[in-house]
C-alpha cells in the first residue's frame, strides 16, 4: 500500500471515526504506511533544542510567585491546572517558554506536548524544549504527535542511554528522524490529535465523577 492510498483510506468517514483514525495512527504503526518512501530530516535541522531550566533544589511554590513551572509529572499526567509558581528572582523571565514550544520529558517515559499559553512559564530540567525553525515548514503539533506515536517512541527508545531508568540526551534527541509530509496532512493529523486529547480529558472527568458517585454510595450504605 502506498502513502496516498493509505491516506485516502483514512479519510473514508464511513469506515473510520476521527478517534479510531488516531488510535490507528498512534498504536498500529500506520505511520509506516503514511511515510513509506518519504524523505526524513534530523530533528536538529528543523528545531532548536535545549534543556529546561536547572533548578538548584526541590521546586517549591513561592508566595510572590509569578512564573509557572512545568515539570515532567505535568506532561505525563496531562494536568497543567495547578502548576508551581516561583518568583522572577528565582527564574529570570528570559528563560520563559515561547508559545508553540514543543516539550518532551527525557527520563523514564518520553512524552511530548505543545506549549500553547502566553503566560510566563518555564520548563524544568527534566524536559527538553524544541523550537521549530522559521523556515522548516513543519507544525509543532505534528512533531509532538510523531514523537508520541509508536514509530516515534521506537526511535527514542532505540537511542536511549543504557541506564537503569531509560533516558535520552540532547545529543541523541538531535538524531531522531522526522518524516516529511505536506502541511495539509500535518494539519489533519494535528486536528485528530486535538479531538483525541479532548475526548480523553472528558473521559477522565467522567471517570472521576463516577468514582465519586460510587464512593458516596458505598459510604451511604455503610452508614445506613
Amino acid at each position: 500500500m502506498d502513502a496516498n492510498a493509505s491516506w485516502n483510506t483514512l479519510e473514508k468517514k464511513e469506515k473510520y471515526s476521527n478517534i479510531k483514525i488516531l488510535h490507528f495512527f498512534l498504536t498500529n504503526s500506520i505511520l509506516y504506511y503514511i511515510f513509506i518512501d518519504m524523505n526524513v530530516v534530523m530533528l536538529d535541522s528543523i528545531c532548536e533544542i535545549c534543556l529546561g531550566y536547572a533548578f538548584r533544589g526541590k521546586i517549591l511554590p513561592e508566595d510572590n510567585g509569578v512564573i509557572s513551572v512545568i515539570q515532567p509529572k505535568n506532561i505525563l499526567s496531562g494536568d497543567f491546572s495547578d502548576l508551581v509558581k516561583v518568583s522572577d528572582e528565582t527564574v529570570r523571565r528570559k528563560h520563559c517558554l515561547n508559545k508553540n514550544s514543543i516539550l518532551i520529558t527525557n527520563r523514564g517515559v518520553f512524552k511530548s506536548c505543545v506549549f500553547n499559553s502566553s503566560k510566563n512559564t518555564v520548563a524544568s530540567g527534566g524536559i527538553f524544549i524544541l523550537s521549530v525553525k522559521d523556515d522548516s515548514n513543519i507544525l509543532p503539533e505534528y512533531i509532538s504527535a510523531y514523537l508520541n506515536s509508536s514509530e516515534g517512541q521506537k526511535q527514542l527508545f532505540s537511542l536511549q542511554e543504557v541506564m537503569t531508568i531509560p533516558a535520552i540526551t540532547l545529543k541523541t534527541l538531535k538524531q531522531v528522524e522526522i518524516p516529511l509530509i505536506s502541511l495539509e496532512k500535518q494539519r489533519k493529523l494535528s486536528e485528530i490529535v486535538k479531538l483525541y486529547e479532548r475526548k480523553t480529558t472528558l473521559l477522565k472527568e467522567l471517570l472521576n465523577l463516577e468514582t465519586q458517585r460510587i464512593n458516596e454510595t458505598i459510604k451511604g450504605v455503610i452508614n445506613g
